[in-house]
């Protein structure tokens, strides 16, 4: 699992900025599941998706074969700052994950 968290700049910093990125993301993702969720900080813009990646990076070695990356963002504005903080956790190919038995 790969985690980042990355600032990005906003115009705003409230519900609206929220809902404003959730029709934007939907748009262009349109793919991806995206929503937007109410947490005790306040209003935040979820997205999952699985994505294509045609020349992965391979830090350990030579690149690799196109994989398929599952990731799941949350977009969360900071209300003191016209900011709002992406967190991303991905995984590194689809095809290593197994399925668990649930019971």
């Amino acid at each position: 699992m790969i985690l980042t968290v990355t600032a990005r700049p906003a115009e705003l910093s409230n519900e609206r900025t929220v809902r404003r990125l959730a029709r934007t993301i939907g748009a262009i993702c349109t793919d991806a599941e995206v929503g937007v969720v109410v947490l005790p900080s306040g209003p935040a813009v979820l997205l999952t998706e699985e994505r294509k990646v045609e020349r992965p990076v391979n830090l350990l070695g030579e690149g690799g074969d196109t994989t398929v990356v599952r990731q799941l963002h949350v977009f969360v504005p900071i209300r003191s700052r016209l900011v709002t903080a992406d967190f991303a956790i991905a995984t590194q190919q689809t095809a290593d994950l197994k399925p668990t038995r649930q019971t």
